[in-house]
């Protein structure tokens, strides 16, 4: 019987580099999950996924609510275009005047996210609040975006 050698000794199972180029990619895919860490020189970072976003359709209207701790009323911005919503905004994260930084995490970073609506909405009737690092937007629906109820007859 020929065994097969190479620099590491027995040539390695197919099976096992299979298994190894598995792994591999399951830490590629945590990765992109997680989001790398931002090793840039410029001050603010590009985050496409960023803030997380539930959108909740209710019969009256549409309610967007987005994490932004640490976003300040005045770095947010807001617009509604027909069928649209795009959030921007700013989150800054500086040392306290006096304070030395010995670790840092939590870096600035720069956002826009845009959502297509379920549904038309009267941009009239649009109310924000934004309160312990949560926002909430409440888009009314059109009166025509309405769900309408039907009353069925018997004969």
């Amino acid at each position: 019987m020929l065994t097969r050698w190479h620099r590491g000794g027995l040539e390695p199972d197919p099976f096992t580099a299979l298994e190894s180029l598995r792994r591999r990619m399951d830490r590629l895919f945590e990765d992109l999950n997680r989001g790398f860490g931002w090793q840039g020189t410029e001050p603010l970072a590009e985050v496409s996924t960023w803030p997380r976003v539930d959108v909740y359709d209710t019969d009256e209207a549409v309610v967007v609510r987005a994490d932004l701790p640490g976003v300040e009323q005045k770095d947010l911005e807001v617009t509604l275009s027909e069928e649209s919503l795009t959030l921007r905004g700013k989150r800054r994260v500086e040392a306290p005047p006096g304070y030395e930084v010995h670790r840092r995490e939590r870096d600035d970073i720069t956002f826009t996210r845009a959502f297509t609506l379920p549904a038309k909405v009267d941009a009239d009737k649009v109310s924000a609040e934004l309160k312990n690092g949560v926002l909430t937007l409440t888009l009314e629906k059109t009166e025509e975006a309405r769900a309408k109820r039907i009353r069925v007859s018997t004969n």
